[in-house]
């Protein structure tokens, strides 16, 4: 949190203000999103993490956006996040770097998955409107689906999303489909050639009611403990 603030000072140093009227600009914006509870670390952590949002260009918001989609301790790499925000390589590490530097991500290695620094996730989920993250499920979809208009032709060693792409899936509202593609058999066949038995296991909704699925749970719980 102190390095947000401190991002907050150095934003106010850039528009002319002075030092002291920068710390009263930096109080002021945290003590708004605090009034009630002074001494509760949730509501301070959400008023820091709240003017560093603020500060964010639109675009900058709508990227950042996109992590809302990220499952707990998961990272997603650049290509991923490129073709879901319809930009080129640059341009998407040009972003992250500007993002790193607002602390919203851990930092950044080149050609290393993306991570959010902690809370963030938490932040972004409890802000974001549903329809908003649903949003950015649907771009991290569509942005990445093959150019057949087939998920079983995904590349092999697009591992983040033969492993992610249900829950992605159902998150998104899109449970019919995740359904349907559990019981595809092409796909079925390419994620276990992708990334395993255990893995195809791991992505099954094992309280679902569809009779078909669960046999086909099944069968892959067997091959996933063989």
């Amino acid at each position: 949190m102190l390095a947000i603030c401190n991002r907050g000072l150095v934003r106010c140093f850039r528009r002319g203000r002075s030092l002291l009227q920068a710390l009263s600009d930096l109080d002021a914006a945290l003590v708004q999103g605090t009034l009630e509870q002074p001494d509760d670390w949730d509501l301070t952590l959400t008023a820091a993490l709240d003017l560093s949002y603020e500060e964010l260009s639109p675009k900058h918001q709508q990227r950042l956006n996109t992590f809302a989609a990220l499952a707990e301790d998961t990272a997603m790499p650049i290509t991923v996040l490129a073709r879901a925000w319809g930009v080129d390589s640059f341009t998407t590490e040009e972003c992250i770097m500007d993002l790193e530097m607002g602390c919203w991500l851990q930092p950044f290695e080149f050609g290393a998955p993306v991570a959010l620094r902690d809370n963030v996730l938490w932040y972004l989920q409890n802000k974001l409107q549903v329809e908003t993250q649903k949003a950015a499920l649907q771009s991290i979809l569509d942005g990445n689906k093959p150019d057949s208009g087939h998920w079983q032709d995904l590349t092999s060693d697009e591992t983040y999303l033969w492993t992610q792409q249900l829950w992605h899936m159902r998150q998104a509202g899109r449970q019919a489909e995740a359904d349907a593609l559990s019981q595809d058999l092409p796909w079925l066949s390419a994620k276990l050639g992708a990334v395993g038995a255990h893995e195809l296991y791991r992505g099954f909704d094992s309280q679902h009611a569809d009779p078909g699925l669960r046999w086909v749970h099944r069968a892959a719980d067997f091959v996933g403990t063989a």
